[in-house]
């Protein structure tokens, strides 16, 4: 585990950058820049949740239940700013996900959504 052996560091996560189709009822599936990132990363960069929340040390573990962060672009232009967004089932490429926050504009994670 990189973190254990990080003792130069405040703290240590990780992105990988990748296509996703973002689909469900209601809205046409769409292809966007996703982010799979542990669970800190969030709180590393000192970004919190526009709306809802980010990741808790939980969901990053094996078996959690699927979520994901909006881009603050994704929420406006995808689902008009609206606030019942949370908790919204979608799927992430065919497999389900449930949507936790949306986030600031123009931060450092450049991406339409964040997984973990």
């Amino acid at each position: 585990d990189y973190r254990a052996q990080a003792a130069s560091f405040e703290s240590f996560e990780a992105t990988s950058d990748e296509g996703g189709i973002l689909s469900e009822s209601g809205n046409p599936p769409h292809r966007y820049h996703v982010a799979r990132a542990t669970a800190g990363l969030f709180s590393m960069v000192h970004t919190n949740a526009l709306l809802g929340r980010g990741f808790l040390p939980s969901d990053d573990h094996a078996g959690a239940e699927p979520v994901l962060v909006l881009s603050y672009d994704v929420w406006q232009e995808r689902y008009a700013g609206m606030a019942n967004v949370i908790g919204r089932q979608v799927r992430v490429g065919g497999d389900a996900a449930t949507i936790i926050g949306a986030r600031f504009g123009g931060q450092m994670i450049a991406t339409s959504f964040v997984v973990p």
